[in-house]
């Protein structure tokens, strides 16, 4: 038993870590945000990997918890929490607003700022106590963190599936539909896990594990099928995979050119010279083609990073 749930954290980390790579090799690849952010939450999911890993290492005798180990002193596990928390905070959010595509205010990324510098200076003072004795960490900064960490998370999930209906292509629908279902299945057994009501024998913190394999998995599988390909837009107008990709004629990428720019249907038709109920009919076979419904979910997958 013991065996196996070294192997499975190990597992754990080398698939937080593969994911984590991958995400950024289609960042360097095609300058998708979503991707980059993605792979800063797989980032932050292996730092919690590797203190899974590390703790039970501590546990099962092989280092003696206090002492020197891999990842340094006993307050390194609390450092890598730190780190995990943070970048989870502040890639989490920005990856599905990158994902959904369209313009964003910014009263969400300020608020999103203020939510990543409050789990910050908690995780500062949670580490600072804790440095050399982990049991020594401010009680009521600590449960502050996790309030916090796990409400930024939670509110994710449950927004995504509030707004589920705007994301702008049907194969990142199902992608995003599918993670999320898996997280949310997963998240309230985390939740009980971190507060010692949810404790399997045999195993280090199962369902963490349980939740970092699955987001690492379904990663691994988005960055291959929406994130290895070339933008939507190229500069300031659709790129030649867009036309190629949906099969769109040269008149209709003229059309959607105009959409992009922000244009009335009257406003394409005369820079076009046509009616506007031409233009009309181009929109309804160009919403066909991309399989989206009308003019906004069209401009939102131009704009979305995660294709």
């Amino acid at each position: 038993m013991a065996a196996l749930s070294l192997y499975l954290s190990i597992l754990t980390l080398l698939l937080a870590a593969s994911a984590t790579t991958l995400c950024l090799a289609a960042y360097g690849a095609f300058k998708h945000r979503a991707a980059f952010w993605l792979s800063m939450c797989m980032l932050g999911l292996a730092f919690f990997a590797l203190t899974i890993l590390v703790s039970f290492i501590e546990g099962a005798g092989t280092l003696s918890p206090g002492t020197a180990s891999p990842a340094g002193p006993r307050g390194f596990d609390l450092l890598w929490q730190a780190l995990g928390s943070i970048i989870i905070a502040q890639s989490l959010p920005r990856f599905l607003l990158a994902a959904f595509g369209g313009a964003h205010r910014k009263l969400s990324y300020r608020l999103l700022d203020a939510a990543s510098a409050t789990i910050v200076i908690l995780s500062i003072i949670r580490v600072a106590t804790g440095w050399n004795d982990a049991a020594a960490v401010a009680a009521l900064p600590n449960a502050i963190l996790r309030v916090v960490l796990f409400a930024l998370v939670g509110g994710a999930l449950a927004l995504t599936l509030v707004f589920q209906s705007r994301l702008p292509d049907r194969s990142l629908f199902k992608a995003v539909m599918v993670q999320t279902g898996a997280l949310i299945l997963l998240f309230p057994f985390v939740v009980l896990e971190d507060l010692g009501l949810f404790v399997p024998p045999g195993f280090p913190q199962p369902a963490g594990q349980a939740l970092i394999l699955a987001t690492s998995v379904f990663a691994i599988l988005h960055a291959k099928r929406s994130l290895m390909r070339p933008k939507y837009v190229k500069g300031e107008a659709p790129s030649a995979f867009f036309a190629e990709h949906f099969g769109i004629s040269r008149r209709e990428l003229e059309i959607v050119a105009g959409v992009l720019e922000g244009l009335s249907n009257n406003a394409i038709a005369d820079r076009l010279f046509i009616s506007p109920r031409t233009v009309e009919k181009h929109l309804y076979n160009i919403y066909q083609k991309a399989g989206v419904r009308n003019r906004l979910q069209l401009y939102n997958l131009l704009r979305s990073d995660a294709l």
